[in-house]
């Protein structure tokens, strides 16, 4: 995973070296972009929606995730292709506990659990992190100052440039399949216009798939998202109670479980050119998430993993977490 800068027009752009052929040589022939998008990908994304600074769910979606990205690798070598890559998406309220988010105001420990969290999610590398309205609020000049000590892409604030928004994005790629996601931070409610734009600047920088991040939960987020156009996936803030999968108009509505309780894996699956369509997974214990019905052409898929007692927390990040509670308590003498 290259560094995180931004070009001339202010987007994000991750230093990979395939991604930026495609902003910097602007066009490419023809031929050449056709044998490009019909060499088949395969990528797995996984998506950690309303976080709330929940430590056991963090350790544990980060021991799932190092799991998946060590099968994918031994995986690539046994069939000798590129290797995948397992990209991190993150939504919604992310760094504040909103139980403990009232009593916050003037106690140091949030400012501690914040930054462990940040500290965490910069290990893992993650495309774009995304932030919910609880994290726009007290605690956000703290959380954009960790955030940029460990270099962590958070989505910015939108941009307003005469009469026109601004938002973020980031282009990223694996297995030869660039991908463009774009979003602003909650409870910022950008025009819609402003999503079309970004998402037709990412397809012009050669993106084949947009995603879109939104901060708040998919039931609140759903009538914005049906009047979305150029996206194909939008990943909401998370919610207790998921909502299922949706198609909205023309994109794709998703989210996890919150405050760590399950990860989300987008499968994306490149199978020659042409649209995107959605292919539901069996429910089914042990089927592994493999679509009940495989379409002949391009797909994505979902599926929810549980992040309970049977998935151990990854040993490093308790031990950080566990340091940042120590801290918290002693503020407190």
């Amino acid at each position: 995973m290259g560094a995180v800068r931004r070009n001339f027009w202010g987007h994000v752009v991750l230093d990979v070296g395939a991604v930026m052929a495609f902003a910097l040589t602007g066009c490419r022939h023809a031929g050449d972009a056709a044998k490009e998008q019909t060499r088949n990908a395969d990528i797995e994304l996984a998506v950690l929606s309303g976080l709330e600074a929940a430590p056991q769910g963090l350790a544990r979606a980060v021991s799932l995730m190092r799991g998946r990205a060590a099968e994918q690798a031994r995986s690539a070598t046994a069939r000798e292709l590129v290797s995948p890559s397992l990209g991190l998406l993150v939504s919604g309220n992310t760094f504040v506990d909103p139980e403990s988010a009232p009593a916050d105001a003037d106690v140091p420990c949030a400012r501690q659990r914040l930054e462990a969290v940040a500290d965490i999610l910069a290990l893992t590398h993650p495309l774009v992190v995304g932030r919910g309205p609880l994290d726009m609020g007290l605690h956000r000049p703290a959380i954009e100052a960790s955030a940029a000590r460990v270099r962590l892409p958070l989505l910015a604030r939108p941009v307003s440039e005469g009469t026109r928004v601004r938002i973020d994005t980031v282009l990223w790629q694996g297995d030869g399949l660039v991908i463009g996601v774009l979003g602003a931070p909650a409870p910022t409610a950008p025009e819609l216009d402003a999503y079309v734009a970004a998402a037709l600047a990412l397809r012009a920088q050669g993106a084949e798939l947009i995603i879109a991040l939104v901060g708040e939960p998919a039931a609140v987020a759903s009538a914005f998202v049906a009047r979305l156009a150029r996206i194909d996936v939008v990943v909401a803030g998370g919610s207790l109670a998921p909502t299922a999968p949706a198609v909205l108009g023309t994109a794709l509505l998703l989210e996890s479980a919150s405050r760590g309780r399950a990860l989300g894996l987008l499968g994306v699956h490149r199978r020659g050119a042409g649209g995107w369509v959605f292919a539901p997974a069996a429910a089914a214990p042990g089927s592994g998430g493999v679509p009940v019905v495989t379409p002949p052409g391009s797909y994505v898929d979902w599926r929810l993993v549980p992040l309970g007692d049977d998935v151990p927390a990854a040993r490093s990040v308790s031990e950080r977490l566990q340091r940042a509670a120590a801290a918290c308590a002693a503020t407190r003498r």
